[in-house]
Parts: C-alpha cells; structure tokens; sequence
C-alpha cells in the first residue's frame, strides 16, 4: 500500500430522504482512511467509525453527545500532534547535519512526513464527519455545526501547523536540497512507495478553505496527471 491519498466520493442521483440514508453514504472514504494511517499511530486519529455511530444515536437524543465527542477526539489529536512534533524538533539539529542518506536520518524524515500526513488525513476526517452531521442535520430541520467546528480546529497547533511549522518547513528545505533528495530516494526504497503524491484530490466544496499547495510540502504536492 502506498501513501497516494485519494478522497472521493460517488455521485447519487438523488438527495437523501432520511438520516439514515445519510449515515450510510461516504463508506470509501471510512476505508481510504483506515487505510492512509502510519501503523505505529492507528490508536492516535480521529475515530471517525465511532463517530459515525456517535452521530447515528445524536439524532435520537441529544445532539451534545456528538459535537462533545467531536471536540474530545480533536484534542487528542492535537495532543499527539504537539508531543511528536516537540519529540521530533528536538533532533531536527542533529539530523539536518547527519551525513545524507544514513539510516538514522531516512528514519528521521520518514516520520515526519507521517505526521505531515498525520495531519493532512485527520483534517479531512473532521471535515467529512462534520458534513455527514450537517446534511443530517438539514434533514431533520436543525442547525450546522460547520462554522463552529472549523473555528475551533483553527485553534489547535495541529490545524495551525499547516502553515506555521518549524519542523515541517525546514524538513521541507531539507529534502528540496541535494542531499535531501537522496534522503527521499532513500525513504522511498525503504517504504516501498514514491514519497512525493502522485495526487492528493481533497473535497472542501462548502466545507472551509484547504491548505495552500505551498503548505503540503515538497513531497505531498499534486503533480500534474
């Protein structure tokens, strides 16, 4: 499996009539998600399957239990954003300074590009669970939680990191240099992957602005097909 991240959804010919129509839909992307993960961290992402049954009992009582667990989920992301992010700056020095291409160092990057990723998946993740609870929301005549949950992602360091992120930025630099590029090469072999995304097609229509392409990183922008 690689690390190519394709969100997708299927076309329906018609709008949903009830809120379990709704819950049911957007099942590839549940599985392109589980999929998408590092290993080491699966117990750390959003749990968007238990969300999705948090957000099927909501409807039947109140509607508190779902954005409350929303809001705990994101904060636990956060929090292992933070902890990895301050583990991994701590030897961002040393590794830029490590010999190109030495084991400790393609180990290094490699993880850094899997919080990148970390990231970019969980954000998606939000986001996707947020419309399903919207369009099951407009079914049952109650209001969107959109606005307010993208206010508040705003708020955490994960969200915040697409745009302001030592670590991220200068691994960046990094891996644009000559000797970075035989970093990647290395990562590469050693996932049996092509580090840099072929594509990373990400559906935001109504729901919040994406990431800048410059924010994606040398190794996670679109190419062109």
């Amino acid at each position: 499996a690689g690390w190519v991240f394709v969100v997708c959804t299927e076309p329906v010919a018609r709008e949903p009539t009830s809120v379990a129509e709704v819950s049911g839909r957007y099942m590839k992307f549940g599985k392109l998600f589980k999929n998408a993960q590092h290993g080491p961290w699966v117990h750390s992402y959003i749990d968007y399957k238990g969300l999705k049954q948090v957000l099927k009992r909501a409807f039947n009582g109140s509607e508190d239990s779902f954005y409350a667990e929303l809001w705990n989920e994101m904060t636990q992301v956060n929090a292992f954003f933070c902890d990895t992010e301050q583990r991994l700056l701590q030897q961002l020095s040393q590794q830029l300074a490590a010999p190109p291409a030495s084991a400790e160092s393609v180990v290094y990057f490699a993880e850094v590009l899997a919080l990148h990723r970390f990231v970019v998946i969980n954000y998606v993740a939000i986001l996707k669970i947020v419309k399903k609870h919207d369009k099951a929301a407009a079914i049952a005549g109650k209001e969107s939680i959109r606005a307010a949950v993208v206010d508040q992602m705003f708020s955490l360091a994960f969200i915040l990191s697409f745009e302001h992120s030592y670590l991220f930025s200068e691994s960046w630099r990094h891996l644009s240099s000559a000797d970075g590029m035989e970093v990647g090469s290395s990562i590469a072999e050693m996932q049996q992957v092509q580090v840099q995304s072929s594509s990373l097609a990400l559906s935001f229509s109504s729901q919040g602005s994406p990431p800048s392409e410059g924010s994606l990183g040398p190794h996670l922008k679109p190419t062109q097909s």
